[in-house]
C-alpha cells in the first residue's frame, strides 16, 4: 500500500538557519518529521511539506551487477535527526538532470542532506507482525551542497505510536483475509478446477487399463439363457447344508462287479 506526494514549489528557506556571529553562517537545520508522517500514513494530503533528512547509510546501490550502465532503484537510511527510514531512490529519480553527477557515487551522499520533492509512504505487509514495516520511495529530490555531523537515530518504525499503526493496518489486513465470502476465492477455484482435472485423469487411467466398471445392459428375451430343471432346482438349494457321501460307498466291489457283468451278458443271452 503507497501514498504518493507531489510537491512542486521549492522552499529550503525553512531548513536554514542563519547565524550572523559564525564565520559560516548557514546552518541545516532538521525538524522531525517521521514518525508524524507515519502515523497519520492514510490521512496525508498534497499539502504536506517537503522531507529534509541526513542521509545515514547507502543499504543498495544503483549500480545492476554485471550490467555497467544499467541503473536499479538505490536505497538510503535517512534520518531526520531523531528516527531514520529507509528511502528506496528510483532509478527516474537518479536520472534527473540535477542528480546525474551523483549516480555513480551514492557513497558521496552519506552526512549530506537530501531533500525529498516527490515521494511515496509505502507499508509492506507481511504474515509475521514483527516483519511489517513503513518505507519512502522518493520519486524527484535533491541533496543540498552541505556535509554535517552524523545524527544519532533510531528506527522509525520501532517508535511507539508507529509501532501502533503497524499492528492496526496488520490486523486490518488479517480480517479482511478471513472475512467470510459468499463467492469462491480464487484458490477454492483453483482447487476446484485441480479436482475436476485429477477425476478426469483417472477415468482415461481407468479405460486404458481396462479397469472401468462395465455398464449394466438391458437384457432382452433373445439374450435369455434356458434354465433346466435341474439348474433351476440346483439354485433353489443353495445355502442348504451339504452332506458328505464317502467315496467306498460309491465303489462297486471287483467281486459284485464281476456278477453283475455275468447277469448283463446272461440277460442279453435270453
Amino acid at each position: 500500500m503507497c501514498l504518493h506526494i507531489s510537491i512542486c514549489l521549492l522552499d529550503l528557506s525553512r531548513f536554514v538557519y542563519e547565524n550572523k556571529n559564525m564565520s559560516s553562517p548557514k546552518v541545516y537545520v532538521l525538524q522531525p518529521w517521521i514518525a508524524n508522517l507515519l502515523v497519520n500514513y492514510e490521512q496525508l494530503d498534497a499539502n504536506e511539506n517537503l522531507l529534509a533528512g541526513q542521509v545515514l547509510r547507502v543499504l543498495s546501490d544503483s549500480t545492476a551487477p554485471g550490467q555497467p550502465g544499467v541503473l536499479q532503484d538505490a536505497v538510503l537510511q535517512v534520518s531526520d535527526g531523531s528516527y531514520y527510514i529507509r528511502v528506496v531512490i528510483t532509478s527516474e529519480a537518479l536520472r534527473a538532470e540535477e542528480n546525474t553527477h551523483m549516480q555513480l557515487r551514492l557513497s558521496s551522499l552519506i552526512c549530506r542532506i537530501i531533500v525529498l520533492q516527490k515521494y511515496t509512504v509505502c507499508f509492506r505487509e507481511e504474515a509475521r507482525l514483527e516483519d511489517c514495516e513503513f518505507y519512502l520511495t522518493a520519486q524527484r529530490f535533491i541533496v543540498l551542497p552541505m556535509e554535517r555531523q552524523r545524527l544519532e537515530s533510531s528506527d522509525g518504525n520501532q517508535e511507539p505510536s508507529v509501532l501502533q499503526k503497524i499492528k492496526e493496518l496488520w490486523l486490518r489486513s488479517l480480517a479482511l483475509k478471513n472475512a467470510p465470502s459468499s463467492e469462491p476465492s480464487i484458490s477454492q477455484l483453483i482447487d476446484a478446477i485441480g479436482q475436476n482435472q485429477l477425476e478426469v485423469l483417472k477415468e482415461n487411467a481407468e479405460e486404458c487399463l481396462d479397469l472401468q466398471m462395465p455398464k449394466e445392459m438391458p437384457v432382452t428375451v433373445r439374450d435369455e439363457v434356458p434354465v433346466t430343471h435341474w439348474e433351476a432346482e440346483r439354485k433353489k438349494e443353495q445355502g442348504e447344508d451339504i452332506f458328505m457321501v464317502p467315496a467306498n460307498t460309491l465303489v462297486i466291489p471287483p467281486e459284485e462287479e464281476t456278477v453283475t457283468c455275468d447277469a448283463s451278458q446272461a440277460g442279453q443271452h435270453k
